[in-house]
């Protein structure tokens, strides 16, 4: 949940990013270290929307696809 305290006017603008489905999605380099691994591993645009797909469609909640 996200919750805003409304001090003065605010402008909110939706940006979405969709990678090509050949792209690897992985943790960025300065974001892990030897005693800091990343928590998954290196995985394909197309294989990682298969697994929130099926999550999703199986009515589990797209955050959840760690479990998948």
């Amino acid at each position: 949940m996200h919750r805003v305290l409304y001090r003065q006017d605010r402008y909110t603008i939706a940006f979405l990013l969709y990678p090509s489905n050949d792209a690897i999605i992985e943790c960025i380099p300065s974001c892990k270290s030897a005693e800091n691994p990343p928590k998954f591993p290196p995985i394909k645009n197309e294989e990682l929307l298969s697994v929130i797909t099926s999550a999703v469609a199986a009515g589990r909640l797209a955050r959840d696809v760690t479990d998948a």
